[in-house]
């Protein structure tokens, strides 16, 4: 009777054992397919963020790494003020360091920082030539972790972010894959070709929304 008991305690122990092997198994392997948030897994797509530049934007750019290029990049964090409208086409409703999407609003529960990483020197090629542009809008041809936030610290200035928020608050930030100069109102402008010159052309702006 003693042997039956010892035997069942001993095939109870090796199965609770087993199922214990398994749990950690499983949640191992669920750890590690999980999809990262940052990295894209649950994200949601990016989004055109359009900020004006001034004092309301705060830069902050750290280290970043060496691509397989041999480029070496950085990681350029902005921290902007929401705009209390949607950006219009013509950039008016952004006040000094304010951003906002075309169609509204960032919302209370998105995140009021964007990360970016980018090139530390985007004009290597010319440097080589002793052709590189020093000028303040540099950034608008040649983006890089140097000339970006000195253009932005100017109110006249506006800039396009492609946004897509990588978690929940309070963790989550705006992750933008990439970033232009945008130009208030040129969306608006047409180009028609002037038959009274060889040719040349004429730009002609569409009227805006009354």
């Amino acid at each position: 009777m003693n042997m039956k008991r010892i035997r069942a305690k001993s095939v109870g122990c090796f199965v609770g054992l087993q199922l214990a092997i398994v749990m950690v198994t499983g949640s191992r392997a669920q750890g590690r397919t999980k999809p990262s948030l940052f990295k894209g897994g649950e994200a949601q797509q990016f989004q055109e963020l359009r900020c004006r530049g001034g004092a309301g934007l705060r830069f902050t750019v750290t280290e970043g790494r060496t691509t397989s290029s041999g480029e070496q990049t950085r990681i350029m964090i902005v921290d902007f003020q929401p705009a209390a409208q949607p950006a219009d086409p013509s950039g008016r409703n952004l006040q000094p360091g304010q951003c906002a999407f075309p169609e509204r609003v960032v919302r209370t529960n998105e995140p009021y920082q964007i990360v970016q990483e980018l090139v530390d020197f985007a004009q290597l090629k010319r440097q080589l030539h002793g052709a590189v542009d020093t000028s303040l809008t540099a950034a608008e041809k040649y983006p890089d972790a140097q000339n970006v936030p000195k253009y932005l610290s100017d109110a006249k200035h506006y800039w396009i972010f492609f946004v897509r928020q990588t978690r929940p608050l309070p963790q989550g930030q705006f992750e933008a894959s990439n970033g232009r100069a945008w130009k208030p109102g040129k969306e608006n402008e047409v180009v028609i070709p002037n038959s009274n010159r060889n040719k040349d052309r004429e730009r002609v702006l569409k009227p805006g929304p009354q």
